[in-house]
């Protein structure tokens, strides 16, 4: 069996790349994640240097593929600049690392000719740590510039693209058939978990894994628990089900923002930007309307108060 590790840069106390309300540490794990699902259902012999958001020297990274006795080694990365008119997209490989360069080239091609760049900015050689320590072919992708709106636009758009290319270069590198994954209705079905959110039943697109119940918004994996709970909710289970009840009373509080969720009034611990109405969820900023597209409730706003509805 293949084996691979899949590496999500930063991580924890280190950030990386910051900027228009992104963290580098959040697009790199949900990234890895996404490739590394794919990878495994081609039957690839997984190892993530991180699943969660936790902090990883260098070292760390490397030995961790090093003693996975890895096959191959990607390194997942959002580049950054002083000059935020920086764009497009470029991998590097370890400097004389003539498999490396391989890899590298495969993965540059097909997210090229995918159309997932702004500026293609080539493959690279360079000295950086977990190319040079790694035993394995390695290479680190810096998809595109954290400050730079069309960058960041082409990749929350086109998130699951990135990760299929992603997937896809590293499977021809092993010589192994690319099989896009068609689900069914049933799937689907199967995948949502049912919540009781204040008493009413609501079926969550989202995902159980490593007995955590995640949902997908814009890119990023989010525990629904922290998600329910960044809304002032109190979240169990009860019987196979996810429950989600009032933390509190309704009491107006300007701080916060007032909603009326499937009926019921409620406060919101978010706050209003821009003319966007945002919540906080583990230091990233989501608009209220994206944080109930799992859940499959319209969002609406009248009288200054925010509805949401089936």
């Amino acid at each position: 069996m293949i084996r691979s590790t899949v590496d999500a840069g930063h991580g924890g106390v280190d950030s990386g790349a910051t900027g228009l309300g992104y963290k580098e540490k959040d697009i790199t794990l949900s990234m890895a994640l996404d490739v590394g699902t794919i990878l495994e259902k081609h039957g690839m012999n997984i190892n993530y240097t991180r699943k969660d958001d936790r902090y990883l020297s260098l070292d760390d990274r490397a030995k961790s593929s090093n003693e996975f006795n890895s096959d191959s080694f990607i390194s997942i990365h959002v580049n950054d600049a002083n000059n935020p008119a920086a764009h497009g997209l470029e991998t590097f490989h370890d400097i004389g690392s003539v498999e490396g360069n391989k890899l590298a080239t495969i993965m540059q091609n097909e997210l090229v000719s995918q159309g997932l760049f702004t500026a293609n900015r080539g493959v690279k050689a360079a000295r950086f740590y977990v190319l040079r320590y790694t035993k394995a072919p390695a290479i680190l992708i810096e998809l595109c510039f954290i400050r730079n709106k069309a960058d960041m636009d082409l990749l929350i758009n086109n998130f699951e693209k990135f990760a299929q290319a992603i997937a896809k270069a590293i499977l021809f590198y092993h010589d192994i058939e690319y099989i896009p994954h068609r689900p069914s209705q049933s799937e689907y079905v199967k995948g949502k978990i049912n919540t009781l959110l204040l008493s009413e039943l609501v079926l969550v697109d989202g995902f159980k894994k490593d007995d955590i119940n995640y949902v997908k918004i814009n890119g990023l994996y989010i525990p629904i628990r922290d998600l329910l709970e960044s809304l002032g909710l109190v979240v169990g289970y009860y019987d196979g089900f996810v429950t989600a009840d009032l933390s509190s009373h309704y009491k107006p509080d300007k701080e916060n923002i007032e909603a009326i969720l499937l009926g019921n009034r409620m406060n919101i611990n978010g706050f209003e930007k821009e003319d966007v109405n945002i919540v906080r969820i583990k230091g990233n900023y989501i608009p209220i309307r994206d944080v109930f597209k799992p859940f499959n409730l319209i969002v609406d706003w009248k009288d200054n108060i925010v509805i949401i509805r089936r």
